[in-house]
């Protein structure tokens, strides 16, 4: 059975990657790893590991010395059609966990045709107070 290394920062996302990793892969893969939060990083045994973000993945070859695959984040199609309708020039709040996320995320909806928005980042530990933000 192949070892799969998972390396995420947070726990949500770890529990969120382990149950899509369990039901596409089921039993032919066995899933070690942990989150960085809540541990500091430690050399991993697997045959080839998976980490969250791309700010990560060099800290995953040095701890593995193993092929180390990137997630890359995707959006529900069928929520688009929302986000398509939206006048040029509008500005939307792109809310995500971390700012790597937030940052990915935006690059997605503009490469996917959004660039007629204007996408403003907004994550946990950004110097700049919800409720500072004022949109007209």
């Amino acid at each position: 059975m192949t070892r799969l290394g998972l390396i995420t920062k947070s726990r949500s996302v770890f529990k969120t990657f382990l149950s899509q990793i369990n039901d596409v892969l089921g039993e032919l893969v066995s899933v070690v790893g942990y989150c960085l939060d809540e541990q500091s990083p430690v050399p991993l045994e697997c045959d080839l590991c998976l980490v969250s973000f791309f700010g990560i993945r060099e800290l995953a070859e040095e701890l593995t010395h193993k092929k180390v695959i990137v997630a890359h984040r995707t959006l529900d199609i069928t929520q688009l059609n929302k986000v398509f309708e939206l006048k040029e020039g509008t500005k939307v709040f792109v809310v995500n966990n971390f700012k790597e996320s937030t940052e990915e995320t935006i690059e997605l909806l503009q490469t996917m045709g959004l660039s007629h928005l204007n996408f403003f980042p907004y994550y946990p530990g950004i110097d700049l107070p919800l409720w500072q933000l004022h949109l007209e």
